[in-house]
């Protein structure tokens, strides 16, 4: 599993530094693009069968935090 995730980051950022995933001679996706698929999906049945479940964290800041990062504070001189 933690290869497939190595060599998944790999695929990754060779697919970001390439200019286009389309072969445009043949006008279809490059063969790696379709090898990454495989790998992600893999990757997630393999976290499925230990029971990994994906959970989302609230990021979304509470008004006081909003405010507080807004909001100079006083030194008392005016």
């Amino acid at each position: 599993m933690v290869r497939t995730r190595l060599f998944l980051e790999h695929v990754d950022a060779y697919l970001l530094a390439l200019p286009s995933l389309v072969n445009h001679r043949k006008r279809a996706l490059l063969p790696i693009v379709r090898e990454r698929i495989q790998l992600a999906d893999a990757l997630s049945r393999y976290l499925g069968q230990l029971g990994l479940e994906r959970k989302t964290k609230d990021v979304t800041p509470s008004l006081a935090e909003i405010r507080q990062q807004h909001v100079k504070p006083t030194n008392g001189e005016g």
